[in-house]
């Protein structure tokens, strides 16, 4: 194989898409992963197949390659702004038969979906993005009710329920992701009472990450979890003590290819195929899965830096390591394909989005 490249314990795969089923089924709580991570359109079938109501898309092209690819249920966790993007979506809409439901946070939202929901003559389902602290998007608890009742006066738009992203859970230490993710979910239950006082039928709360779910039992209220990395897991989860290293399921692969010093090592993969993302602990580019006494301190575009005791170390130009990278979810995009390692061979599979983040 010409490193680098990406190897997925498929085993572990499967394991940790079950594991997330069931954890959340336990407290009522439907499934609808982000697909971001892998951008796989087979990937995404095995997630509906072992139990997932739907899909999560992050961006409206990403969205086009899951339903051209037979996706037929999927929620867009982006707020469409621009006649460019409301034209695209007219046309995915116009042209695929799928269940369709995005988020909005803005009357310009409102105004432009109302449009598309025009011309398709049906009504779009919405979700109501509600800001739950990260600040990253979201309506403001105080206007929640006003702007549910300005979607409710357009015969175009369908009010389905309510959303959020409880992102900043990733800041605190494991011990206190009991209490944030009973935060997220209690967010969404209280704004969901307010709206029911007022007569207002409120059918979906949408929330969930990896981290959240990981606390299902906190969760419970909320309808659906959007939770995505959990499909590969990566050393910023063990970091977080969410997991262990044995569940990561996603490596890449690279070689030796120099020694310049003793203790001193270079690799053929770089920020272009770990991405240069930062560790949550340590300063690691990554955790060395089958050299762990190897440390990965360095990247430039195409090289890895290795340092290591060169007394208690044997590396060889030519050497290959397996590296746990330090957010999964990226490396997928960096690549054409993957591989899938089902236990009889390697498998490839191409990142059937790549580069759709638009």
């Amino acid at each position: 194989m010409i490193t680098p490249y990406v190897k997925i314990n498929l085993n572990k795969v499967k394991a940790n898409i079950q594991f997330m089923i069931n954890q959340l089924r336990k407290y009522d709580i439907d499934h609808r992963p982000h697909i971001k991570p892998h951008k796989n359109i087979e990937l995404a079938k095995l997630q509906l197949d072992m139990g997932a109501i739907g899909v999560t898309c992050a961006s409206l092209s990403e969205m086009e390659v899951m339903v051209k690819g037979g996706i037929k249920n999927i929620l867009l966790a982006m707020p469409l702004i621009g006649d460019e993007h409301w034209e695209k979506l007219y046309n995915v809409l116009h042209s695929h038969d799928v269940e369709f439901i995005t988020i909005v946070d803005s009357k310009l939202g409102i105004e432009g979906l109302a449009k598309v929901g025009e011309r398709l003559e049906r009504p779009l389902h919405i979700l109501v993005d509600v800001d739950s602290g990260g600040h990253r998007e979201g309506i403001q608890s105080e206007d929640v009710l006003s702007f549910v009742e300005e979607i409710n006066s357009n015969p175009w738009l369908t009010f389905k329920g309510l959303f959020t992203y409880y992102g900043h859970i990733y800041q605190y230490e494991n011990s206190l992701h009991a209490k944030h993710a009973k935060k997220e979910a209690s967010i969404l239950i209280s704004e969901r009472e307010k709206l029911e006082k007022h007569g207002i039928k409120v059918d979906v709360l949408s929330g969930g990450s990896t981290v959240s779910s990981m606390e299902a039992e906190q969760l419970e209220g909320i309808t659906e979890s959007r939770a995505g990395n959990y499909i590969f897991f990566d050393m910023n989860a063990v970091h977080l003590g969410i997991v262990e290293i044995e569940q990561c399921a996603l490596k890449v692969i690279a070689k030796v290819v120099s020694k310049p010093l003793p203790g001193k090592a270079t690799i053929d993969a770089g920020s272009k195929a770990l991405t240069s993302d930062q560790p949550l602990k340590g300063d690691e580019y990554g955790y060395i899965y089958n050299r762990p006494n190897l440390k990965l301190l360095k990247l430039n575009e195409e090289h890895g830096f290795i340092e290591y005791d060169s007394n208690k170390e044997k590396l060889e130009i030519g050497d290959e390591i397996e590296i746990i990278p330090n957010h999964a979810c990226v490396v997928p995009n960096l690549f054409n394909q993957v591989f899938i390692d089902d236990g009889k061979g390697l498998k490839s599979i191409e990142v059937d989005a790549r580069g759709r983040n638009y």
